[in-house]
């Protein structure tokens, strides 16, 4: 499945998440399958809420570490997790600060609610 078709077939799925969708799921491993089975773990480290202070957009930033033979290119990646079921996220690798571990960040930006009505 290619990228596009990734997002259409998630989109509603994905749309509706917020911090509160994923404070609940800290610490917690999320897993993403390969074309080969291969299967491959992240932890959610951190769910980090803007601060800024926006008349329209909310923001929200999610932290998730691998071990560190496990490596990701920047891109759409398929991953799952027992309460939310599948979705693609996109995984931004970051400098880490722990040498035993990588470092991605997942960005959310969505319209707040009060604002669409």
């Amino acid at each position: 499945m290619n990228e596009q078709e990734l997002l259409e077939k998630y989109a509603a799925k994905t749309v509706g998440f917020r911090p509160n969708t994923f404070i609940p799921l800290l610490k917690k491993i999320f897993v993403h399958r390969d074309a080969s089975g291969n299967r491959y773990e992240l932890i959610l480290t951190e769910v980090e809420e803007s601060k800024l202070n926006k008349d329209i957009f909310d923001e929200f930033t999610l932290i998730f570490t691998s071990a560190r033979h496990v490596s990701f290119p920047q891109g759409y990646f398929l991953l799952e997790h027992e309460s939310l079921g599948e979705f693609p996220l996109l995984l931004v690798p970051t400098l880490s600060r722990n040498q035993e571990r990588n470092t991605y960040c997942v960005y959310f930006s969505y319209r707040k609610e009060e604002v669409c009505d």
